[in-house]
C-alpha cells in the first residue's frame, strides 16, 4: 500500500514504456539533463512531462488515435504521442472527460479538441511546456507561443506512476510479454490475459508469486506437496510457468522471490504465441520482472510474521551519472522462517539481481543477473481418509504435529540466469514502415539437491504406506528469440507486424535415491521419523536432451477510427527429444523424438458505444510428448473458442471482462506397461481427452477516489470426451464455481489521511476427488478463506499489517486424486514496512 509518488523521469521507448517504439519514425534526439515529474490524481498540483529545453526539428502532423476517456489520461496520451511537455493541475482536469482523438493533426490542434467545451485553454511556459490552466492571463514569464507544428521531440515521463505497461493502481494498462507485442494495450487484444498489478501484489502483501495469480478469473492455486503451487486455469491442471516471456523449464521447485517481481500476467488457453512450445494446460502464468528504470527508486522494505518470518529486501533505481542514457536497476533479499506451520524447519531465500540498460540514438542494449539461493520445504499441508475409531465413520484427518518424513527435510536449490536484449531502430522502409530489430537471449543453470516424501499407496486407513526419495538435479536452459518488428500507420489503419524465430535447448540429468521405505508410516501419530536421505543417488539416472525450434509471425490492424482491432498469429514449431534412463547400472534403450506442429491464434474486437467492446478468438496449440518406453508420441492439442464483452467504467478508471469459452483437448494416446497378455508387456491406448466450458467475469481498477477493487468469479463445466470413461474422472478437482476479491480504500484528507484498509475472500464451492484403486469419488466440502489489513503512508514511509486467513479455517484445499489432500494455510500475519530513500 505504498502511497509516495514517482520522483523520477522516464523517455519514450525506453524503460519507461514497453520494447517497442512508436508507430510513427521517430525522430533523432538530443538529450538533456532531466527533471524531476510526478503524476497522481490525487495531488493538487502534478506535473505530467518533463524535457529538456533544447529544440530540434519541426515536426509535422501526427496520427493520433486516442479513445474518450478521463481528460487527464487523453492529455497524457497527447503527450506522449507527440513528445510534448505538458503540465496541469490534477484538479483541474478530474471529473472531467474527452475524446476521441483521431486523426492528422498537430499537438495544439489535438489540444484544442480535447479542452473544447471547456473553461480551460493552454499557454507556453518556460522551457517548451505547455501548461494548462482556467482562462486567464497568461503567467508571468511564459515564454512566447510555440508556432503550430513547431513541437520539439524531446524526453517524456510516462503518466502512469512509473509502471513500464502504463498500470494504474490495480488496472492494467499493456499485455506486456504474453502476445509479443508489449505496447498493445489490453483493451485492444482479443485474447483472455488477466494481469495483477505491482500496485495489488503490493496492498496484499504476497510473499509468493505465483499465489498472486488467485486474482486471476479461472485460475485455481493450491499447495504443492514440493513446495511449488499447483495450477489449474480454465479446468485444466497446468505445469510451469514463464519469466519475462521466457519458458521456464525448471518448474518442480524453484520460485521467484517476490521482491523481484513487477506484475504477473496469466494467458488463457493454447500459450505457443508466448512459449513456442505450448505448456500442459488451460493457460501459462507469466512472471514479469522489475527491470531497469529512469525513474529514482531507493526502496527499504522489511517484513515480519507467523514463525518468526523475516525479510529484508532492497530495491534500487535510475539513471548513471555522467553515462547518457544509462539506467539500471539492483534488487536484492533475504527471507527465513524458523519453520512452516507444519513444521518443516529453516526456509529461506536469497535473491541478487542486477541489471543495466543502455539507449542511443537507434539502438538500445539491455542486460542482467538473476541469483537465487534457496533453502526449500514442502509448503502443504497433508489429509488422509480413515474410518472414525469411535464412531467407525469415514471421515478425513489432517496429519498432526510435524509434516511427514521428517521436519528437516528440505532441498537445496541455486539458480544463475544471464538474459541479454538489443533492440535496433532501423528507420523506415519504402517510406512507409517504421522498421526494428530485437534480439532475446538467456543462458539458465539450475541445480536442486535434496529429499522429498510421498505416500506410496491408497490404503484407506491410518496407517499407509509411504516413500522418501532422495534427488540431485541440475538443469542447463540457452534461449534465443529473434525478431523484426514492421509498423505502419495512416488516416485509415494501424499496423504492427512481427516476425520472429524462437530457439530453445533444454539440458537436464538427475540422479536419485529411494532407500527408505516406510511401511508402517502411522497417519494418526506422524509416526516413523525417517532419517534424511544423503548422498551417492544412483537409483536411477536420467538424462534428457530436448530442442525446440519455432518460427512465427504476429499481425495487430487497428482500423476504422481505432474502432476494430484485429490480432492474428501463426507459427511452425520443431520439436526434438532425447531421453535415457540408467537404473541399478542398466541402461534403457534411448528415446529418441521427433515431431512438428502448427499453432495459431485469430481474434478480433470491435469498440460498441458506451465504452463497451464485443470480442472473440480461436486458438490452437500442442503440446510435445516425450517418448514412452521406445515410443513417439504425437503432440496433445489444445482448441479455444471463446468471445465475450469488455467495458470501462467510472471515468475509464474500471474496466470489467465477461467471457465465454470452450476449451477442448485433443485424443490421447496412453502406454501403459507391465501389461500381461501384450507385445513386451506394453499395451497402447486412445481415449478422448478433457473438455472444459465456462463463464468468467472479472473486474479491476477505481471505483471512487481511493477505493481500488479487484474482483472474480467463474462458473465451470468439466467433462471427459471419452465415452468408455477410460482413467480418472476428469471433473474431479473442478468446482463448479469459485471467485476471488480484493478491495482497498485510502483516505486521501482529513484526519485519518493517508490511512489504508484493506479487505478480501477467495472461495468455492464442493468438489469430488477420486479414489485411486477404488474407481469411485468421493466429495470435500467448499470454504471461503477471508483477509483483511491495514496500513498507513506518510511521505516516504509506509506500514501494512496483514492477516491471511483471519477466521483460521483449516479446510480441505483442491486435489484430484486421494494420495495428496492439501489443507489450507491456517492464520498467518504478516507486517510489512517500506521506506523510500
Amino acid at each position: 500500500m505504498r502511497g509516495h509518488l514517482p520522483t523520477g523521469y522516464g523517455t519514450v521507448g525506453s524503460a519507461a514504456s514497453p520494447r517497442g517504439t512508436a508507430a510513427a519514425p521517430r525522430p533523432s534526439r538530443l538529450r538533456a539533463a532531466p527533471l524531476a515529474a510526478l503524476l497522481m490524481a490525487s495531488t493538487a498540483a502534478v506535473p505530467l512531462l518533463v524535457a529538456s529545453t533544447t529544440q530540434l526539428r519541426a515536426a509535422g502532423p501526427i496520427v493520433f488515435d486516442i479513445p474518450t476517456g478521463d481528460l487527464g489520461g487523453v492529455l497524457a496520451q497527447i503527450g506522449r504521442v507527440g513528445a510534448q511537455p505538458i503540465s496541469f493541475p490534477a484538479d483541474l482536469t478530474r471529473g472531467r472527460r474527452a475524446g476521441p482523438i483521431a486523426g492528422r493533426m498537430g499537438v495544439q490542434e489535438a489540444l484544442t479538441l480535447a479542452l473544447g467545451g471547456t473553461d480551460l485553454v493552454v499557454v507556453p511556459a518556460a522551457g517548451g511546456t505547455l501548461t494548462v490552466q482556467r482562462r486567464g492571463p497568461v503567467p508571468t514569464g511564459a515564454a512566447a507561443p510555440a508556432a503550430a507544428g513547431d513541437i520539439a521531440a524531446i524526453d517524456v515521463v510516462d503518466a502512469n506512476a512509473g509502471s513500464p505497461y502504463g498500470d494504474r493502481g490495480f488496472q492494467a494498462g499493456n499485455v506486456g510479454d504474453t502476445i509479443r507485442i508489449a505496447d498493445a494495450p489490453l483493451k485492444e487484444t482479443p485474447v483472455a490475459i488477466s494481469v495483477v498489478t505491482n500496485e495489488t501484489i503490493r496492498s496484499q502483501n504476497v510473499t509468493n508469486t505465483l499465489e498472486a495469480a488467485r486474482n486471476s478469473a479461472g485460475v485455481i492455486v493450491t499447495p504443492g506437496a514440493t513446495g511449488q503451487p499447483r495450477f489449474i486455469i480454465r479446468g485444466f491442471e497446468t505445469s510451469g510457468f514463464s519469466v519475462n516471456g521466457q519458458q521456464n523449464p525448471v518448474t518442480l521447485q524453484q520460485q521467484i522471490p517476490i521482491d523481484a517481481v513487477d506484475r504477473i500476467e496469466v494467458l488463457k488457453g493454447p500459450t505457443a504465441i508466448l512459449t513456442g512450445v505450448n505448456v500442459a494446460g488451460g493457460g501459462l502464468i507469466n512472471v514479469t520482472l522489475k527491470k531497469p528504470t529512469a525513474e529514482t527508486i531507493r526502496d527499504l522494505t522489511i517484513r515480519y510474521g507467523t514463525y518468526n518470518y523475516k525479510t529484508i529486501a532492497l530495491d534500487l533505481g535510475g539513471g548513471v551519472p555522467d553515462l547518457e542514457g544509462t539506467t539500471y536497476r539492483f534488487v536484492t533479499s533475504l527471507n527465513h522462517a524458523d519453520r512452516t506451520d507444519l513444521g518443516y524447519r529453516d526456509p529461506s531465500e536469497f535473491l541478487v539481481m542486477p541489471s543495466v540498460r543502455w539507449e542511443g540514438q537507434d539502438l538500445t542494449v539491455s542486460a542482467g543477473l538473476r541469483y537465487i539461493q534457496t533453502r526449500a520445504v514442502p509448503q502443504a499441508r497433508f489429509g488422509f481418509r480413515a474410518l472414525d475409531p469411535e464412531t467407525g465413520i469415514g471421515a478425513i484427518y489432517r496429519i498432526p504435529g510435524n509434516g511427514p518424513g521428517n521436519p528437516n527435510s528440505h532441498y537445496d536449490g541455486r539458480e544463475l540466469t544471464f538474459e541479454t536484449e538489443q533492440n535496433y531502430h532501423a528507420g523506415t522502409l519504402f517510406g512507409l514502415f517504421d522498421v526494428s530489430f530485437n534480439n532475446l537471449f538467456q543462458h539458465q543453470s539450475v541445480r536442486f539437491v535434496g529429499d522429498s516424501f510421498s505416500f506410496f499407496n491408497t490404503n484407506f486407513g491410518f496407517t499407509q504406506s509411504g516413500v522418501q526419495t532422495g534427488f540431485d538435479t541440475q538443469v542447463e536452459n540457452i534461449s534465443e528469440r529473434l525478431s523484426m518488428t514492421l509498423k505502419y500507420q495512416d488516416d485509415f489503419m494501424k499496423s504492427t507486424t512481427k516476425f520472429g524465430f524462437d530457439y530453445l535447448s533444454y539440458w537436464s540429468g538427475a540422479r536419485s535415491a529411494l532407500p527408505a521405505f516406510l511401511p508402517d508410516f502411522d497417519l494418526y501419530n506422524n509416526t516413523p521419523i525417517s532419517p534424511l536421505i544423503s548422498g551417492p543417488y544412483d537409483f536411477t539416472v536420467r538424462k534428457s536432451s530436448n530442442i525446440y525450434r519455432g518460427g512465427y509471425m504476429v499481425e495487430k490492424l487497428d482500423l476504422f477510427d481505432n474502432k476494430l482491432h484485429i490480432l492474428g498469429m501463426a507459427r511452425w514449431d520443431w520439436f526434438n527429444q532425447n531421453s535415457q534412463s540408467l537404473q541399478f547400472g542398466v541402461a534403457e534403450t534411448p528415446s529418441v523424438s521427433k515431431n512438428d506442429a502448427l499453432s495459431y491464434t485469430f481474434g478480433a474486437l470491435l469498440d460498441l458505444p458506451y465504452d463497451l467492446g464485443v470480442y472473440i478468438n480461436r486458438s490452437e496449440g500442442r503440446i510435445p510428448q516425450a517418448p514412452v518406453a521406445g515410443i513417439s508420441l504425437a503432440p496433445i492439442g489444445r482448441t479455444l473458442n471463446e468471445f465475450g464483452l469488455r467495458s470501462s467504467m467510472f471515468d475509464n478508471r474500471f474496466r470489467t471482462t465477461l467471457s465465454f469459452f470452450e476449451l477442448t483437448e485433443s485424443p490421447l494416446t496412453l502406454i501403459l506397461q507391465g501389461q500381461a497378455g501384450f507385445p513386451e508387456g506394453i499395451r497402447i491406448v486412445n481415449t478422448a481427452g478433457l473438455q472444459s466450458r465456462g463463464i468468467e467475469l472479472e473486474g479491476q481498477g477505481e471505483i471512487l477516489p481511493g477505493w481500488n477493487l479487484t474482483a472474480n468469479v467463474t462458473r465451470l463445466w468439466t467433462r471427459s470426451l471419452d465415452p468408455d470413461g477410460l482413467g480418472l474422472d476428469p471433473s474431479a478437482g473442478r468446482p463448479a464455481y469459485q471467485g476471488s476479491l480484493w478491495t482497498t480504500y485510502t483516505w486521501l484528507s482529513g484526519w485519518a489521511e493517508g490511512i489504508t484498509v484493506g479487505a478480501g475472500v477467495r472461495a468455492l464451492t464442493e468438489f469430488k476427488v477420486n479414489q485411486l484403486g477404488a474407481n469411485s469419488l468421493f466429495t470435500l466440502p467448499g470454504y471461503a478463506v477471508f483477509d483483511a489489513a491495514i496500513g498507513y503512508t506518510s511521505g516516504d514511509f509506509s506500514a501494512n499489517l496483514k492477516i491471511n486467513n483471519l477466521f483460521d479455517s483449516h479446510a480441505f484445499s483442491l486435489s484430484t486424486i486421494s494420495t495428496y489432500l492439501p489443507i489450507e494455510r491456517g492464520r498467518h500475519v504478516l507486517l510489512q514496512a517500506s521506506y523510500r530513500f
